[in-house]
């Protein structure tokens, strides 16, 4: 009863003041408070990013040791795991007193500000009608003094350059064997890396940012893959292909290429349709992804009918065309980076360039 009649005699000051402190403390979390917000499945994941045990199966257990480990082990987390932009973005947050403003930013990244705080290094939160990213109190002195580092700042580009170089592959190839991956990294690349090394990278990079799937044979598979099974049967007949080599000035131009002119005409046809520029291009971009999963034009400008429900026939059948357009220069999937104007006609034999050797490839298609 003693304790009900004080509450009884807060007033709305004191409770506003209360509110605020806890408010503010938002802004001071440890890294156990934010450990302790994330799933029990999320803290199985990082034991094995982390590469630590944990004896115990209760939440608290994991709860305990991650949070042991993250902050003992800070360093070799900003030194060894994170990328350029991730870098920059942590670079940021320190150069603003630790804590910054969504609202004020609207260059940050969304997925890098999930990468990190998949790592529990930086965290959310609402500062009324404010919404803020800070990092945990007890790790802020020691991760600015680490990015300061030469050292940390080159290999967070080293690691930017080998996560960019894959995902270049990855949409140029679809499906890459592991060994086609480590002839680019070590040789052509020449890329400061074990290979052991280069591969856990990849593997951490993908917990974060969910950008392949792998298989038994070590194929790393792009993750927009329509039918993996269609596609492997088709990798599959065409065992005299060669992969196609791609230079590295190739791979930059192809990243930071415009629209292709035959997009420019996919393009405003469908703005006709969807009006908003931006659903416009997110179909551009699934047209582009079923190419090169090898649908066929008309599925595809059926596939766009349906969804702008108000184009007509002859409208998909323009849209076809030009998708056949498309195709002739696309690197395929199914034809390892080949696209059909490299391989012009059937059963032609030709010189596939690779930087290690010269071979007459009988192509079937």
């Amino acid at each position: 009863m003693k304790f009900t009649s004080e509450i009884r005699y807060i007033d709305i000051k004191n409770i506003k003041k209360l509110d605020d402190k806890m408010k503010s403390n938002d802004g001071e979390k440890s890294i156990k408070n934010i450990i302790s917000l994330m799933k029990l499945s999320h803290l199985k994941e990082l034991t094995k990013i982390f590469e630590i045990h944990v004896g115990g199966k209760r939440k608290e257990d994991f709860v305990e040791i991650i949070s042991f480990y993250i902050k003992n082990n800070i360093s070799v987390i900003i030194g060894d795991f994170i990328t350029y932009e991730e870098y920059d973005f942590i670079k940021e947050i320190c150069d603003n007193n630790y804590t910054i403003s969504l609202n004020r930013n609207y260059n940050i990244k969304e997925d890098v500000k999930k990468s990190l705080e998949y790592l529990g290094i930086i965290y959310s939160y609402y500062d009324f009608n404010e919404k803020k990213i800070s990092m945990p109190f007890e790790i802020r002195e020691t991760i600015k003094s680490k990015i300061s580092k030469i050292e940390v700042i080159e290999h967070s580009k080293e690691n930017q350059e080998l996560i960019e170089l894959f995902r270049a592959l990855l949409d140029i190839y679809g499906v890459i064997p592991q060994d086609v991956l480590l002839d680019y990294i070590v040789q052509d690349f020449r890329m400061e890396y074990e290979v052991h090394e280069a591969i856990k990278t990849l593997w951490r990079y993908n917990n974060r940012y969910n950008l392949y799937y792998s298989d038994y044979k070590l194929n790393y598979c792009n993750i927009n893959i329509i039918d993996i099974k269609s596609l492997n049967e088709k990798l599959s007949t065409k065992s005299d292909i060669n992969y196609k080599y791609y230079d590295k000035s190739q791979i930059k131009n192809r990243s930071n290429r415009n629209l292709h002119y035959i997009e420019k005409e996919i393009y405003v046809v469908l703005k006709r349709h969807f009006k908003s520029s931006e659903v416009t291009l997110k179909h551009l971009d699934y047209i582009r992804t079923m190419i090169k999963n090898d649908i066929s034009s008309r599925d595809i400008s059926k596939y766009i009918m349906n969804e702008t429900k108000r184009m007509g026939e002859q409208g998909r059948i323009i849209i076809e065309g030009l998708v056949d357009m498309a195709r002739i220069y696309y690197p395929l999937w199914t034809l390892k980076g080949h696209s059909l104007n490299d391989l012009k006609s059937s059963c032609k034999l030709m010189q596939v360039k690779d930087l290690r050797k010269y071979k007459k490839v009988k192509i079937n298609l």
